[in-house]
């Protein structure tokens, strides 16, 4: 007889299975690094990687699209397109944060997507965790509108 932790731990390795592609997480620690007492410039940010295979390389994803169309914002007289991700990783990946970033190491499907920065804006959540769901989005940039 299989039991609820049968299934949960089934539909984990079948998750495990799909994650194909390769993303690298890291949490910004400051944005705009020290200032440089010589040139009283800001060095470049500090991050701490949050995501990887626990050796140094990059971890296993899945990058799918979250639906819906790309959208326009703007702000001020700049506007900006926006595209929205669903980024699965492994169960085990927790302690994830709105505004983290995962840079794309590779993808299967979409070379594009290679290098490519995605901003976490939210985890989607069930009861079982047979993966751990983010929705992401990509800023595509824009220019000033005239």
């Amino acid at each position: 007889m299989s039991t609820a932790s049968d299934h949960v731990a089934l539909f984990r390795s079948h998750w495990a299975d799909r994650l194909v592609d390769t993303c690298t997480g890291r949490r910004v620690d400051d944005p705009r690094g020290a200032i440089d007492p010589s040139s009283y410039q800001y060095d470049s940010e500090t991050s701490t990687v949050i995501y990887d295979d626990g050796a140094g390389s990059p971890g296993p994803c899945l990058l799918r699209p979250a639906g819906g169309q790309a959208q326009a914002d703007e702000f001020g007289q700049e506007s900006q397109t926006r595209v929205d991700y669903l980024l699965i990783l492994p169960n085990t990946a927790t302690g994830i944060l709105p505004d983290d970033e995962f840079t794309i190491d590779t993808s299967v499907t979409d070379a594009e997507m290679v290098g490519k920065i995605l901003i976490v804006r939210a985890a989607k959540i069930d009861s079982y965790r047979t993966a751990t769901k983010l929705l992401c989005e990509n800023a595509l940039g824009g220019g000033l509108q005239v």
